[in-house]
């Protein structure tokens, strides 16, 4: 898919205060002094005409202006009614770790639940296993919803002939044919990932996300996912990408990831500084299912132990 679909932007609105009342439709945020218009309720004694005061006029404060440069994201519209799959055919999986942790049987299924999935169940067979059920769901959505979850940026580091990345590094289907992956690049909904280069983190994981939440491209109206670093988060990302826009391709290249997934891969324009990036394009959206899935990976964070997927199996 083109670069342009999938950038990973810096996002700043710059909020310019009017002499009148104003509001912005990018920011939704009223500024400037509103003038009220008055009118008094008419008098007059019985059997005599009443008369109507001319309008009063007062002035009052808005409410108080964010500082010049503050961000504020545009609301986006309603997401669509998305189907539970509540009485549907779907899929079973059974789950393992030494040890599975009521905790991570927790996770998982307020995961699925955040997915829109509220009839899909976890329920433990021993100490060591879990069966899932997920009505409506197909294997690919199951086994991306069933992962650990967590979250990686990188950067592309040159690497020699032949480049050969471990599956559970990179999913295959996002790996170029040329080196020995899936992907040819006749998917718009899926990136291939550059070729003769390795991924490198750049140290970011989901303990440094401090919010996922859906966002939309105010100029080409598609859905996005807009992510929020905490402090250290932000502050290794500027360092991270302070050298990429002035770096040939790939190296000027940032890619998000969740678990092997990679969910983006985008030109880097100019440091990002100020912890805000946006996941867009390819599945992002147009699928949102996958939207959804992705922001419930996002938002619930990874499952405290990585759980080994034994089976995945159409069926209750």
């Amino acid at each position: 898919m083109p670069r342009a679909a999938g950038v990973a932007a810096l996002l700043l609105g710059l909020v310019v205060l009017p002499s009148a009342c104003a509001v912005s439709t990018r920011t939704g945020v009223v500024t400037g002094t509103c003038s009220l218009t008055v009118a008094a309720a008419p008098a007059g004694a019985s059997g005599a005409a009443s008369t109507v005061p001319s309008p009063v006029v007062t002035s009052r404060p808005c409410p108080a202006p964010p500082p010049v440069g503050a961000f504020r994201p545009r609301i986006p519209s309603p997401e669509p009614a998305l189907d539970s799959g509540c009485g549907h055919p779907g899929v079973t999986a059974t789950i393992s770790a030494p040890g599975l942790s009521d905790e991570t049987i927790g996770r998982l299924t307020a995961r699925l639940h955040a997915a829109t999935m509220v009839c899909a169940t976890v329920t433990r067979i021993d100490a060591s296993h879990a069966r899932v059920v997920l009505p409506g769901a197909a294997v690919a959505r199951a086994r991306l919803l069933l992962g650990r979850g967590s979250l990686g940026f990188v950067t592309w580091a040159n690497a020699s002939p032949p480049v050969r990345i471990p599956a559970d590094v990179v999913d295959p289907a996002s790996v170029p044919v040329s080196e020995g992956g899936a992907c040819d690049g006749s998917s718009a909904a899926l990136e291939c990932i550059p070729t003769g280069v390795v991924p490198r983190p750049i140290g970011i994981d989901g303990a440094m996300l401090r919010s996922a939440a859906p966002g939309q491209d105010p100029t080409l109206g598609q859905r996005t996912i807009t992510l929020q670093l905490n402090g250290d988060g932000a502050a290794r990302l500027g360092q991270a990408t302070a050298d990429l826009p002035a770096a040939a391709p790939p190296q000027n290249l940032l890619a998000i990831f969740v678990d092997n997934r990679m969910l983006n891969d985008a030109t880097v324009q100019q440091p990002l500084t100020s912890g805000e990036v946006q996941i867009s394009g390819g599945a992002i959206a147009t699928d949102p299912y996958y939207r959804a899935d992705v922001l419930a990976l996002l938002q619930t964070g990874p499952l405290p132990q990585a759980v080994g997927v034994d089976a995945v199996v159409p069926g209750p």
